[in-house]
């Protein structure tokens, strides 16, 4: 099978520069960095896709006043892959993310902000898919919601029987998996990051490796008895190709 080249993306420097403050704590920062680098491994050779990671996202207020807010991560679809400095929705022609995830903060002002008022903003700006992860850092207690657009407005996305909530965007699952959230295949595969990835290639190398010793070894030994039965033969006058 034929690859097609990935195009190194181009950089939009006539952007606005973000300005997002930073992630809550570690926990957020690993969390965000763990599904963007799923996704990106998943569609590196895709090339009409953005991924943005605690990046600005522009839009405008029905006064034509512009606004900005900073998602935590959020994917446009169906545009050209390149570097951006911030995200715009440019009044009536422009492209809003297809799909955002909220990590929740433990204040009790993020928690509004995220599971109210955002998923009103989300919904008004046309966004297909909200999803919020709740990470309390200090119980450790997780809580994930996802919604989807439907005729204008966002219908609760129903958990399956493992609590996974699937994603038309994404086309994955997302689940808990211990205090972490992650991604899996409509099989329930579990998507792997990229250092994960990594390392499931090394030990399946390791192990076509080792299997591959075993048999060079089998060989050897095989041919070693085959030698010393052949002279053991010789020795009694026997001529082993006689014997067929």
């Amino acid at each position: 099978m034929v690859s097609t080249p990935v195009q190194q993306p181009s950089t939009r420097l006539d952007e606005p520069l973000s300005f997002n403050l930073p992630m809550e704590s570690s926990v957020h920062e690993q969390q965000a960095s763990m599904f963007a680098g799923c996704i990106r491994r998943l569609w590196k050779d895709k090339t009409d896709w953005f991924l943005a990671v605690n990046l600005t996202l522009f839009y405008f207020d029905k006064s034509g006043k512009r606004r900005w807010c900073g998602p935590d991560l959020f994917l446009v679809k169906g545009v050209e892959s390149q570097d951006h400095n911030s995200w715009t929705i440019a009044p009536e022609e422009g492209t809003p993310p297809s799909w955002i995830l909220e990590l929740v903060s433990p204040s009790s002002k993020s928690r509004r902000k995220d599971k109210v008022d955002n998923k009103t903003l989300y919904q008004n700006l046309g966004v297909n898919e909200y999803f919020w992860f709740d990470i309390d850092v200090e119980s450790s207690r997780r809580r994930l919601a996802g919604f989807r657009l439907v005729d204008g407005f966002y219908e609760t996305i129903e958990p399956d029987e493992r609590g996974y909530l699937w994603s038309e965007e994404l086309g994955l699952f997302l689940g808990l998996q211990g205090r972490w959230l992650r991604l899996f295949t409509a099989d329930g595969e579990l998507v792997p990051t990229p250092i994960e990835a990594e390392e499931i290639a090394q030990q399946q190398s390791q192990q076509e490796s080792d299997r591959a010793e075993r048999e060079r070894q089998g060989r050897l030994e095989a041919e070693s008895r085959a030698a010393q039965l052949a002279a053991r033969l010789q020795e009694l006058g026997i001529d082993p190709d006689e014997l067929g």
